[in-house]
């Protein structure tokens, strides 16, 4: 790995270890940074660097994951956990397109949390929060989807810039993370 040359950066790891820890090591091991950077919100809670504007991140966890991503421009990140919730969630969650895609996809719970993540990524992309951008459709334009799935669980990555297709792991052991 090349410090400080990734337009995005996503990894994956327990979520019952500290998630300011796992940002540190990410910005340790992406940038080179010994510490984290003071952090601040916006007025919706987005969390950012007010000391670093051209550095942006996203946090998301889900049981025993926790999902980052970071990047020079605005990225968003969702992971959940693949359980069956009420029969009636995805009609109530999803708007009208989605539904027809998410009945094209199998209408399977993989399909529900598929569309779900990349819902929840896009409202943490734009900062609007959770409660505000759910009921509207994804954009098709001007920013970049990326799904992720594995045993158990579904996640999605929003960004301007390309993606990368994989997540890239680190675990942690009783030395810290490799």
């Amino acid at each position: 790995m090349r410090k400080g040359d990734f337009p995005i950066v996503s990894l994956l790891g327990g979520r019952g270890k500290d998630a300011n820890a796992f940002l540190r090591q990410v910005l340790f091991r992406t940038r080179g940074w010994d510490s984290l950077p003071k952090l601040a919100r916006t007025k919706t809670g987005k969390p950012y660097f007010p000391e670093h504007p051209n550095l942006h991140f996203s946090l998301s966890h889900s049981e025993d994951f926790l999902l980052i991503a970071i990047g020079t421009r605005p990225v968003g990140v969702d992971i959940e956990c693949i359980q069956a919730r009420g029969e009636r969630l995805p009609r109530y969650a999803l708007t009208a397109l989605e539904y027809e895609q998410y009945l094209a996809m199998g209408a399977s719970w993989e399909a529900f949390y598929t569309l779900w993540t990349k819902k929840e990524a896009y409202v943490k992309y734009t900062g609007e929060g959770l409660g505000q951008g759910l009921r509207k459709e994804l954009p098709k334009d001007g920013v970049h989807f990326v799904s992720y799935g594995g045993q158990g669980f579904q996640a999605a990555l929003c960004c301007e810039e390309l993606a990368p297709n994989e997540i890239l792991w680190l675990k942690e052991d009783g030395d810290g993370w490799s």
